[in-house]
């Protein structure tokens, strides 16, 4: 390690003059009003105190709340011709020297022997017997880092000048809660814009698979991730499947991607399925249940985030995002990933809904227009129906009345009979009057007289069975003429179920958008 002093110091007893306190709290001021984030504040306060108090060297020491430690990072020197501490990031335990206690105990550290801490970090040419005040800076309970000033000679820290540098850290502590809230602020309206640009993208989409490319589009490019895919629930197999990808990570990591399954409650992707919620990685590379946790490593790919897709209460899919930079996911950033992954969800689960409405209607449109078919082959069945009806209805009406004249002529027969059946006795009486000559005619007289009769018994007959066709004749024309008027009825009902399924198909149609 190369070594930050190049020169001995120049030991003196006293410190330098304090130049005029308003004029140094009005630099830091001026120097804090145009800062943005802890590292940049941090380095414009230990630069303006460094200069306007005459400190020989300054660091910002950071809180690391992951590995719960002070990470220095940056510094300033007063003399320009010493070198710059080394690249490499220095850190320090809580209650490690004297910033580790002023971090620990939340209270200004100040050791008159300050040397150590140098010849830790940067070798046997530190300077012996300098002053080091270590400076937590706080806000409301939460401490931010410590501010480390370092002076090469002994100083006599006074109690105007500790007062001095209170100002000065209570002035950053205010800086930086007004970068934390305009970050706070910038980071919800960010949130807010991504959130209404997957709305808006996701909600003109018709088709399942476009929503999810532009749902992976939009959330990695307005939450500033490298890359992103889709993992299909894979039913028969119960496991996830790569589906598609947005953005570049590698190619080892999109062909690992690609070739690779979850079984739930396996990886990112499985525990997200697993747990239906949000599952956050910081560094992909040290999950130890993730196949892509090695090329992870090999590609830089680090923070990771997946979130689940549900429809009807049942997870379908997983989308996740990374990236090749450490995220520290807030709340807000949380929230706003579970809302797009809800509207993501409602797009799937509106599109999936409409897809299904249309095969429904589909299918009805071709049971509709089979129905049509079958009500019109029951017209024209009916329709021949009637037709047979009013035949047969004529042909009972022409038996009914070759009935009425077969009755007419046994009626003439019958008038016959008794004629002849009264000239047969009228013979008989002849003949008997006429007597052995008459004997003959009495013979022939018997016979006709015999014959008459069975005429007789034969039109009575006749007329019986007339009377029974034309009975039936009657009662089989009063069933034709029901029989015609269900008909009728049966055309009618015909005729308005064809409207109804004509007016059923217009409106399922005008559904399925023509």
């Amino acid at each position: 390690m190369r070594a930050l002093f190049n020169k001995p110091p120049q030991v003196t007893e006293n410190p330098p003059p304090q130049d005029d306190e308003i004029a140094v709290l009005r630099t830091v001021m001026t120097a804090l009003a145009t800062s943005h984030g802890y590292e940049q504040a941090a380095c414009a306060a230990i630069n303006a105190a460094c200069c306007a108090l005459g400190w020989d060297l300054s660091s910002v020491w950071r809180v690391d709340h992951d590995t719960n430690k002070l990470i220095m990072d940056g510094s300033s020197h007063r003399d320009p011709s010493i070198e710059p501490p080394p690249g490499e990031k220095l850190t320090l335990a809580k209650g490690e020297g004297v910033l580790g206690r002023a971090w620990e105990r939340r209270e200004i550290i100040i050791e008159e022997n300050g040397a150590t801490i140098l010849r830790h970090f940067f070798g046997p040419s530190a300077p012996l017997g300098a002053t080091h005040i270590g400076l937590p800076i706080s806000h409301q309970g939460r401490i931010y880092g410590v501010l480390s000033f370092f002076a090469y000679t002994p100083w006599i820290i006074t109690e105007r000048r500790i007062e001095l540098l209170t100002c000065i850290g209570d002035l950053l502590s205010t800086a930086l809660e007004r970068i934390r809230y305009s970050a706070i602020s910038q980071e919800q309206a960010q949130s807010a814009n991504a959130v209404n640009s997957v709305l808006r993208e996701v909600t003109q989409t018709a088709e399942e698979s476009t929503a999810i490319q532009v749902a992976l589009d939009t959330i990695r490019r307005e939450f500033n991730w490298e890359y992103g895919s889709f993992w299909g629930l894979d039913e028969k197999e119960n496991v996830l499947r790569f589906v598609i990808e947005s953005g570049d990570a590698g190619e080892e990591f999109r062909q690992v991607t690609h070739n690779s399954t979850f079984a739930k409650g396996v990886g990112v992707a499985g525990r997200t399925w697993a747990s239906n919620n949000l599952v956050y990685e910081p560094d992909l590379g040290q999950v130890t249940d993730c196949v892509r946790a090695p090329a992870a490593q090999r590609a830089g790919v680090r923070s990771g985030v997946c979130l689940p897709i549900v429809v009807d209460n049942k997870v379908v899919g997983t989308m996740d995002f990374f990236a090749t930079r450490t995220i520290d996911l807030t709340d807000t950033r949380r929230e706003a990933l579970r809302n797009t992954a809800f509207l993501v969800s409602h797009a799937v689960e509106r599109i999936r809904g409409t897809q299904r409405i249309s095969e429904a209607a589909t299918h009805l449109l071709d049971s509709i227009a089979e129905v049509e078919k079958e009500v019109h082959s029951a017209r024209t069945i009916a329709d021949e129906a009637a037709r047979i009806t009013t035949d047969a209805g004529r042909i009972i009406k022409e038996l009914d009345t070759s009935s009425t004249e077969i009755g007419a002529v046994v009626k003439t027969i019958t008038a016959i009979a008794e004629q002849t059946n009264l000239l047969a006795l009228n013979a008989t009486i002849e003949a008997a009057r006429a007597g052995e000559a008459g004997k003959g005619f009495a013979v022939v007289a018997s016979e006709v007289k015999e014959l008459a009769h069975e005429t007789s018994g034969a039109t009575d007959e006749v007329n019986l069975k007339v009377g029974r066709i034309q009975s039936d004749a009657a009662n089989v024309s009063s069933t034709l003429d029901e029989v015609s008027a269900a008909v009728e009825r049966i055309n009618t009902a015909q005729q308005a179920i064809a409207a109804l399924l004509h007016n059923q198909t217009d409106v399922t149609r005008a559904v399925l958008g023509g």
